[in-house]
C-alpha cells in the first residue's frame, strides 16, 4: 500500500513531453495541484502493465528500483510515422529509492519506445547504474544503455 501510494504521489510530477528515447528526470519538479496534472495521473494510472513490472535492489539493497512498463501513445504525437502503419509507443517509469525509504526517491520515464524489452540492469560506479533495452520493430532492433543517478 505504501509502495501505492507514493507511486501516485510521484506521479503528480509526471507531464506528457513527447522526446525520442530521451530519460526525463521528474524527481525535482514542484508539484502542481491543478487538473492538467490530475489528467496526466490517470492517464499513466490506466496504461501501466503492472504484470510486467520489475522489482530489483542493487549496489547490495542500497538502492530499490521499481520499473513500470506502459503504454504510450501520447510520446508519438510529436514523431513521424509512416501512413498506414500501427506503431505502438512504450515507456518506462523508473522509481528509485535508497533503503526503500521513498522521501528522498526519484521518479525517471524513458520513453519513445517500439516492443522494449529490458536486456540488463547493471551496476556501475555508486550511485549510477546502467539499464540495457533493446527495442524497434522486429527488423530494425536497436540496443540502447540509458544512464541514471541513484539516491545516496
Amino acid at each position: 500500500m505504501k509502495n501505492t501510494v507514493l507511486f501516485l504521489s510521484l506521479l503528480l510530477f509526471l507531464s506528457c513531453k513527447a522526446q525520442k528515447n530521451k530519460i526525463e528526470n521528474f524527481s525535482n519538479e514542484k508539484m502542481v495541484q491543478d487538473i492538467s496534472h490530475q489528467d496526466d495521473i490517470n492517464y499513466f494510472l490506466s496504461r501501466i502493465d503492472i504484470k510486467k513490472s520489475i522489482n530489483k535492489k542493487v549496489f547490495e539493497g542500497a538502492m530499490h528500483l521499481n520499473i513500470f512498463t506502459l503504454s504510450d501513445p501520447k510520446s508519438s504525437s510529436n514523431k513521424s510515422i509512416e501512413e498506414g502503419t500501427e506503431v505502438f509507443y512504450t515507456s518506462y517509469l523508473v522509481s528509485i529509492s535508497p533503503d526503500g525509504d521513498y522521501t528522498k526517491s526519484k521518479l525517471y520515464k524513458i520513453e519513445g519506445l517500439v516492443a522494449p524489452k529490458i536486456l540488463e540492469i547493471k551496476e556501475g560506479n555508486y550511485p549510477y547504474f546502467f539499464i540495457k533495452v533493446e527495442y524497434g520493430n522486429a527488423t530494425e532492433r536497436k540496443t540502447k544503455s540509458f544512464k541514471f543517478e541513484g539516491v545516496e
